[in-house]
């Protein structure tokens, strides 16, 4: 049996470097965070409207879809982190040496919201991950500075998916 997912907030933020997308879900009582994930990243559950605000209005037609190719993907492909690791790799976005006052404003708001969620795990995948030609790579030339972090609230029943695209 599939797990449901019902969205409970949205937020998205844009810069003219980048945008950061933040989708809460709720989703029937599981411990089991492989299945969860598992379940979530389909086409099914993981929509493009839920993301995108252009989609949502619909005032953009020419939106890229997916970075990665759903029916592909594993879940072996996302890294589980600490929010030091991730940290540091979302400020390296910027560039090697760059102080944080000097951080692209969409990555200090990443790094600002993943150190005030209450968590330490993190589960991510990045398009730059895998080779541009790499068939999980759905668009890949397009697509190199897209990131997705996960985290969960088991107690609560929540998934939280950040999408993250710079340029």
């Amino acid at each position: 049996m599939s797990t449901t997912f019902t969205i409970k907030t949205q937020t998205e933020k844009n810069w003219e470097s980048g945008t950061v997308s933040t989708n809460e879900y709720i989703f029937e009582p599981q411990n089991n965070i492989d299945t969860i994930l598992k379940d979530f990243f389909t086409e099914e559950n993981f929509k493009l409207s839920d993301f995108n605000k252009s989609i949502r209005d619909k005032v953009s037609d020419d939106f890229l879809g997916h970075a990665f190719n759903l029916h592909l993907l594993e879940l072996g492909d996302f890294q589980k982190r600490s929010l030091g690791d991730l940290i540091t790799f979302m400020k390296k976005l910027s560039g090697e040496g760059i102080k944080t006052e000097e951080l692209q404003p969409e990555i200090k708001y990443i790094t600002n919201l993943l150190t005030s969620v209450g968590t330490t795990d993190f589960y991510f995948i990045s398009a730059n991950m895998f080779d541009l030609a790499h068939p999980k790579n759905k668009n890949g030339a397009f697509y190199t500075y897209y990131h997705l972090v996960n985290w969960f609230n088991i107690q609560e029943s929540k998934i939280t998916v950040c999408q993250i695209a710079t340029e």
